[in-house]
């Protein structure tokens, strides 16, 4: 069975993202091997603006190379035609998580 890895960049009082969206404590650590990280995932879970704010980081980016089945965009408001290289789910997410896990492979 898969494991569901949890990781978030987080500023020192927890947070994810500022008010505004931004995202100034995240800092790029040239000592994080994220091609190796990246490599032991099969899928990538996150929400839609996590998927916007990845998707507009540079092409040099390891997940930009990531196949489309490998995003799952947990969503209400995403629009499938307007981003067409994530899967997009509006089912319960938990239900989907457990389904993924089963299926084995690399950890999600």
């Amino acid at each position: 069975m898969s494991l569901f890895r949890y990781s978030a960049a987080t500023s020192l009082l927890g947070y994810i993202a500022s008010l505004d969206g931004s995202i100034p404590w995240i800092i790029e650590d040239p000592l994080v091997d994220f091609l190796a990280l990246y490599a032991g995932l099969d899928f990538f879970f996150m929400g839609r603006k996590t998927y916007q704010i990845m998707q507009s980081f540079d092409a040099d980016n390891p997940v930009s190379k990531a196949p489309k089945e490998s995003f799952i965009a947990a969503t209400r408001t995403m629009n499938p035609d307007h981003f067409p290289d994530v899967t997009d789910i509006q089912e319960n997410v938990l239900n989907r998580i457990r389904r993924l896990k089963m299926n084995g492979g690399k950890d999600i």
